[in-house]
This record gives structure tokens, C-alpha cells and sequence, in this order.
């Protein structure tokens, strides 16, 4: 779920990799502790303007244990849908994002089920 244009594919050690030029930027996007918790253990699928990318939940991950992790890039709005689930009215989960440089944005939409009247947002 990146511009492909921007970067460019090789072999490191027998494993496919990308190397992508000065203007792509990407942002590690951590999450877990859904609500409800009938979400834990689903997969996530995210998507942007260049594709999209199934995200599987683990037991273990680097800063949100129980939960999940994806690279993404930034300056792009990502359209996250829990796999297997109802679409929902009422969705929270603890997430942060690393790697954000000074003027990067990025921009989490969800479906939801009916028209929000709230949403809020903690630092």
C-alpha cells in the first residue's frame, strides 16, 4: 500500500526488498486492546489509493503485544476494516504511530454501521 513508482525492487540475501527514493516517508502504525474485544484476534486489512495489505494479529509484537503492526505510508489516508467482523458503531483501540517526521500526517478512516455523532481522540 505504497507508490511502487517511488521505489525500486532487489534481492538482499535471497529475500525480495524495496528500496524507495527521499520522498516516500513511512510510519510504523502499532495497535491493540480493541473494543469490543470480539476484534482481538482478527485480522485487519488496510488500504489506501495504492492497495491494500491483509494484517495479521500476534500474541507477540514489538511495542503492542496482542495485537498488530504495519509499516505504512505517511501523508496518505488508510481505510482499516477488522476481517470477519460486523461493521461496528463503537470501535476504540490504543494504537501509536513511530517514525512520523515533522510535517508527515496520516489519516485512519474506518466503515462504521451508522452516521458518528462523537469521536475522540487522546494523545
Amino acid at each position: 500500500i505504497y507508490n511502487t513508482e517511488a521505489c525500486t525492487l532487489f534481492r538482499a540475501r535471497g529475500f525480495p526488498a524495496q528500496f524507495c527514493d527521499a520522498s516516500e516517508s513511512f510510519v510504523r502504525m502499532s495497535w491493540n486492546r480493541p473494543l469490543p474485544s470480539s476484534l482481538s484476534g482478527k485480522e485487519v486489512l488496510l488500504s489506501d489509493q495504492f492497495g491494500s495489505s491483509v494484517i495479521p494479529f500476534f500474541i507477540k509484537r514489538l511495542t503492542h503485544p496482542f495485537g498488530w503492526m504495519a509499516i505504512v505510508p505517511a501523508g496518505q489516508t488508510i481505510v482499516m476494516q477488522f476481517l470477519r467482523a460486523p461493521l461496528l458503531t463503537n470501535l476504540s483501540y490504543s494504537a501509536s504511530f513511530s517514525g512520523m517526521r515533522a510535517n508527515d500526517s496520516l489519516l485512519i478512516r474506518h466503515v462504521v454501521a451508522q452516521h458518528l455523532d462523537q469521536i475522540s481522540t487522546a494523545e
